[in-house]
């Protein structure tokens, strides 16, 4: 009977070897089961932190863009300059630029030599804020409220004019940069318009809106205020014909415009017109 009983207890302790080991790959499965709950609570969790993180810089580049943009629309260009038309320096130097014009215009000159008038930004910017609301006006026009400075300045080879416009809350100065060029035809073209709020870089037909909904009719209306938005839009020339009439019969003809050292040259002739009945007039 000892073989038998040595037998029987082999098989037990088979049986239960086997059971161990189950027991034991049922542990080690529970240890991976949990450890890769773990993993991916912790990937999970990374996840979220990454995409808040993500998110929070998003938005904070947005904001900041935004700040910048805001305080960039607020600033003036780097070529402003406030000019007080009120002030007796400026309205002499305003009365001097223009006596000094309309004498370069009716000059005797030998007819068909060219002759250049040059024109400085502190000079234009004189006429533009003393004399161009009192030109309006002696056509019968209203000069808008919402105005305050207008400006010019002359560099690279190129012209901005800007216009200081009162919103109530705060003034916002809009600004156009454009390439005066004449074609062959004689008309005078505004190439590679670029248009800024403040010292911000917007599109020209956000520009041109602006202008329209706050000039009064009867400038809105006014075939030169037309072409103006036109030439930006680059539509059309700002003048078709650049030629101006005098009453003793002559005519001043524009030649050439162009930008050097900061000054405006306008090259003119002076001639005879061929058909002498021509009453046509450069608006």
């Amino acid at each position: 009977m000892e073989p038998a009983t040595r037998v029987d207890e082999g098989r037990g302790t088979t049986r239960s070897a086997s059971h161990a080991q189950e027991e034991a790959d049922r542990a080690l499965l529970g240890v991976r089961a949990t450890l890769a709950r773990q993993l991916a609570r912790s990937r999970s969790k990374k996840a979220l932190a990454f995409g808040a993180i993500a998110a929070t810089c998003l938005a904070s580049a947005a904001m900041t863009v935004i700040v910048v943009a805001l305080l960039l629309a607020r600033e003036s260009p780097t070529w402003w300059r406030t000019v007080d038309p009120s002030n007796p320096t400026v309205v002499e130097l305003a009365e001097r630029v223009e006596q000094a014009v309309v004498s370069s215009m009716h000059r005797a000159r030998p007819l068909g030599e060219p002759w250049t008038v040059a024109v400085t930004a502190p000079q234009a910017n004189a006429w533009l804020n003393v004399k161009l609301p009192r030109w309006v006006r002696s056509r019968n026009a209203h000069w808008p409220d919402q105005i305050g400075d207008v400006q010019t300045h002359f560099g690279d080879g190129k012209i901005s004019v800007g216009v200081k416009i009162g919103s109530g809350a705060a003034d916002q100065i809009v600004a156009a940069t454009v390439n005066p060029r004449l074609s062959e035809d004689g008309s005078l073209w505004l190439s590679q318009p670029s248009t800024n709020a403040g010292r911000l870089d917007i599109p020209a037909g956000w520009t041109i809106a602006r202008l329209q909904s706050w000039l009064p009719p009867e400038i809105r209306e006014r075939d030169m205020t037309g072409r103006m938005l036109d030439a930006l839009r680059q539509r059309g020339p700002v003048l078709p014909s650049t030629w101006v009439d005098l009453e003793d019969g002559r005519r001043i003809k524009l030649l050439d415009v162009r930008v050097e050292h900061e000054r405006l040259l306008l090259t003119c002739v002076t001639e005879i017109p061929n058909d002498q009945s021509s009453t046509a007039r450069a608006d």
